[in-house]
């Protein structure tokens, strides 16, 4: 005993108390657990005059760390401490069985200074309505959080696993289906906040992945395929507003990459071979009304190296190209029966070729002009050679 009437059952070492012990006050005070050089330090239970009683962490004779404190009111608040004070991250459970999770301040002993202060928009403040084992949910629950957001459905552990459906603030659902560990995980669907389908498929780490489509706001299909990490990846078709297909084949990160057919609102196929990055690139045929336009090599949307072009009125050019226009060597075949074979800079003929004529005649030399201009009567020769 001091002589100031404190009790005390603890260890001592270098006349200060160190390691477990229990010690009484006059005014009703019990402490049992960890000292350290005559304060308490380590883990330990304080009980209170009045009955409430805090289990946790100590530091220099004051709650710091985590810890549990329990209110007469039955309320009990389970989280961070610092200087004795409620500070930082914790849950407040209340008597009715509901709970609020968020950042807390406060004075313990003056429990009207106990504020929420996390921002309401960060997400973090919630509330529980339910069953519990001990401080965890499992079971159906009814769950909330501050923003109005309600999920209705299994937990175990303390977090959603199971069917649930979760809610925007306005009653409609957000989200039906599969979970594990807070996190979309399995077969469900994504709602718009009006309540119509925004995805229908499959789910891991709470990202769309496997098999799924996607809708658009008009309710019609905007993607169906596979997914992985939220992104379409694999094989996939893309629909236009209206529900009309406009793209089947390869996707990589929510573009189009690999093998693929584009299409025309009126089913058409416009572009069928390889893409990257939503782009035409690689080996390629483009379509008009059916018909090809163009048959060969693509560099980001453009006809890039060897390719045979199709045009309307019959003419035809063959050979190479660069960002869509006819460079270097290629033939280019006039509606009168001729045919230009040489060389061509941006999709003109200019530097040495042959002319030859439906007579079998032929003319070799230095040409420049425009194939296009009246049947290609406005090619000259800069130098000539006949045959």
């Amino acid at each position: 005993f001091w002589p100031k009437g404190d009790k005390y059952e603890v260890n001592f070492h270098n006349d200060l108390m160190s390691g477990k012990g229990t010690y009484f006050w006059p005014t009703g005070d019990k402490y049992e657990g960890d000292w350290k050089d005559d304060k308490r330090n380590g883990k330990g239970i304080h009980y209170y005059p009045e009955g409430e009683r805090y289990e946790g962490d100590w530091k220099d004779d004051k709650r710091n760390g985590k810890g549990v404190l329990y209110f007469l009111n039955g309320k009990r608040y389970e989280g961070e401490f610092v200087n004795s004070y409620i500070d930082g991250k914790g849950i407040m459970y209340f008597p009715d069985g509901t709970m609020s999770e968020g950042y807390w301040k406060g004075e313990p002993g003056n429990p009207s200074s106990i504020l929420l202060v996390a921002d309401n928009s960060s997400g973090i403040s919630t509330k529980h309505e339910g069953n519990w084992k001990g401080s965890k949910k499992n079971g159906k629950d009814t769950y909330f959080d501050l923003n109005g957001e309600k999920y209705e459905g299994d937990f175990y552990n303390g977090q959603k696993n199971g069917q649930g459906i979760l809610y925007y603030s306005n009653g409609e659902k957000a989200y039906e289906g599969d979970w594990k560990d807070n996190e979309r995980n399995g077969t469900g669907i994504d709602y718009f906040s009006d309540g119509k389908k925004a995805y229908q498929g499959d789910w891991k780490d709470d990202k769309r992945n496997g098999k799924g489509i996607a809708y658009s706001s008009y309710g019609k299909n905007d993607f169906e395929g596979d997914w992985k990490d939220g992104k379409k990846n694999g094989k996939g078709t893309s629909y236009n507003f209206s529900g009309e297909k406009t793209y089947e084949g390869d996707w990589k990160d929510d573009k189009k990459n690999g093998k693929g057919t584009g299409y025309l609102s009126d089913g058409k196929k416009y572009y069928e071979g390889d893409w990257k990055g939503d782009q035409f690139d690689g080996k390629g045929t483009l379509y008009d009304l059916d018909k090809k336009k163009y048959e060969g090599d693509w560099k980001d949307g453009l006809y890039n190296g060897k390719g045979t072009a199709y045009f309307t009125k019959g003419e035809k050019y063959e050979g190479n190209w660069k960002n869509g226009e006819f460079n270097g060597k290629g033939i280019f075949y006039f509606l009168d029966g001729r045919r230009y074979e040489g060389e061509f800079v941006n999709g003109s003929i200019d530097g040495k070729g042959i002319i030859y004529s439906p007579d079998g005649t032929t003319i070799s030399g230095d040409w420049k002009g425009d194939p296009w201009h009246d049947n290609g009567t406005k090619i000259y020769l800069r130098r000539y050679k006949a045959r």
